[in-house]
């Protein structure tokens, strides 16, 4: 007899035992409203425990037998959606897929056998015949659970788990032996603080896995549980590397390090929320995810059970009780509303304005200069700006009209993350500016760029970024032969910076005195290849924008 499990809302209990006891007839007769009334409180349980039976190999030799049941899966819908004719659910549709080439103005339908699969390289297409994909899998792995090694559990964070199902490994029920081995492995395993890490294959024409097995002891009302917990590793081409600034660097870790005050706000406010199991409030099993049901699962099969019922009706809301599941207890936010009122006072919020910069450099209505090695100097280029149109204009982004302006705008009373964001827009314009343009005539521009970047990393004891793209810069420059930078940036000093400077910094007085030696290039390069273009409308649409 199909089982049910149990839900979060009662049902009159005669009609639950005439559901689900053994005694019930076959030939029960419920009608149409009250049996759909009855599916919104039951889920049938859809799933079998079927055991994957194996062995765990330690080398060629020695061989545990073991069987595999998933423990934790991702509840996803059985069924997809289906197309209908509107006013009549009997009829159902056959989806024919057609292809066709275009040629000109004619359209012809390519017959199917004569279409196969291709794989799309750059912009070549590279076919593909089904006996190729039968040749390309990789069917070298066969029904498998094979020891690699073993790690130290701390090495194998959970940050690493993959998959979407967590499985269980035991030792078949009837096999002593094996039972012994597998208790003394994960005796020993937990005692030793280690992991398996093992290469799994489900069938012999699955691709190979990697898994990791986590030693599991667990005492139960029937008798002591012991096995391992499977859990699937990623591969080098899964993983995604970022490099992110510190929370805290230089000057502002000694700013703002918490206080015992402020440690102990938080300290209480998480005493105050945390949930136990010894506690006899219920809120442990209230948020135990084993009562808590999946309110997109609920919502979609109380919508089903509506409209199945109700056809012309609108749906209704969302029932309370099942969002209820996710929300903390109104008892446990009462409880902890004091100590969250301490972390708010202690941890004031305060809105910080954005610095506005105006863009004025001639507001006395003098004549700007013409002179300069540019051609056109600062007070040229700022002359179609905002102020003089009679717009007050914040800066948002360092743009190429007036970098070193916008970065030190940007930077004035900045955060850490507002400061990386600006050092990275500063880094990309002058890249913008030495491959786009004539090197030697905007290099001055870029170099003070450069020089306020060095600056204001080592006003805010910052270096790490800077240095980092100095070296890039320096080798950039070299390669694509571009001496007038280069020179110039050797002639004002700009070098990396140092440990007496910032004591962050990693960079010794010799090694900042070393970066600025260099062999002389001769040739100059005006264009990078394959570069950026920034051409004069762009320019002017920025200073206008």
């Amino acid at each position: 007899m199909t089982r049910f499990w149990r839900a979060w809302r009662a049902i009159p209990l005669g009609t639950v035992q005439l559901l689900v006891s053994n005694q019930a007839p076959l030939t029960t007769n419920v009608s149409d409203r009250d049996a759909m009334s009855y599916a919104n409180y039951f889920a049938s349980r859809q799933v079998r425990p079927t055991p994957w039976n194996g062995c765990l190999e330690l080398g060629e030799t020695l061989k545990v037998p073991v069987v595999i049941y998933a423990r934790v899966k991702e509840s996803k819908l059985k069924q997809t959606w289906k197309k209908s004719v509107i006013g009549d659910s009997t009829k159902e549709f056959k989806d024919v897929i057609s292809y066709f080439v275009q040629d000109g103005l004619v359209r012809q339908e390519v017959p199917k056998e004569e279409i196969g699969d291709a794989y799309r390289y750059g912009t070549t297409l590279v076919p593909y015949s089904a006996e190729d994909k039968a040749e390309m899998k990789f069917t070298g792995t066969g029904k498998c659970l094979k020891v690699v090694g073993f790690a130290l559990a701390s090495k194998v964070k959970p940050h690493l788990y993959v998959g979407d199902d967590v499985k269980i490994v035991t030792a078949p029920m009837l096999d002593d032996s094996a039972q012994t081995a597998v208790s003394a492995l994960a005796h020993a395993l937990h005692e030793e603080k280690m992991v398996i890490i093992c290469k799994y294959g489900y069938n012999k024409s699955s691709s190979p896995k990697l898994v990791s097995l986590s030693p599991h002891l667990c005492e139960r009302a029937n008798g002591a549980f012991e096995g391992f917990y499977m859990h699937f590793l990623p591969f080098e081409d899964d993983l995604r590397l970022y490099t992110f600034a510190p929370l805290l660097d230089g000057k502002a870790k000694d700013t703002y390090q918490p206080n015992d005050e402020e440690l102990a706000a938080v300290g209480d406010l998480i005493d105050q929320l945390t949930v136990s199991k010894d506690d006899d409030d219920g809120y442990f099993d209230q948020l135990n995810p084993k009562n808590v049901r999946n309110p997109y699962l609920q919502r979609l099969f109380n919508s089903l059970q509506y409209r199945a019922v109700h056809p012309n009706d609108s749906l209704p809301e969302l029932d309370p009780n099942v969002l209820s599941q996710m929300t903390m207890p109104a008892e446990l936010a009462i409880r902890s509303e004091a100590a969250r009122d301490k972390v708010k006072k202690v941890f004031e919020l305060k809105k910080i304005e954005k610095p506005k910069f105006k863009k004025n450099l001639i507001a006395d209505g003098t004549e700007p200069s013409t002179e300069g090695v540019d051609g056109l100097t600062d007070q040229m280029e700022t002359l179609v700006t905002a102020n003089v149109l009679g717009i007050d204009n914040t800066v948002s982004k360092v743009g190429t009209v007036s970098p070193v302006e916008d970065f030190t705008a940007l930077t004035t009373g900045a955060d850490d993350h507002t400061f990386e964001k600006a050092i990275q827009m500063a880094i990309n314009v002058a890249k913008d500016l030495i491959y786009s343009f004539d090197g030697q005539v905007y290099a001055d521009k870029v170099l003070r760029l450069i020089s306020v970047m060095r600056e204001r990393s080592v006003e805010r004891n910052s270096p790490t970024t800077f240095n980092q793209y100095l070296k890039t810069f320096k080798a950039e420059v070299l390669e694509n032969k571009l001496d007038i930078v280069w020179s110039k940036l050797v002639e004002r000093k700009i070098t990396l910076i140092q440990q007496e400077e910032a004591k962050t910094s990693s960079v010794t007085k010799a090694e900042a005195r070393e970066f600025l030696t260099t062999t002389k290039v001769e040739k100059i390069i005006t264009q990078q290849n394959g570069s950026k273009k920034v051409d004069d409308d762009d320019m002017i649409d920025e200073m206008f924008g």
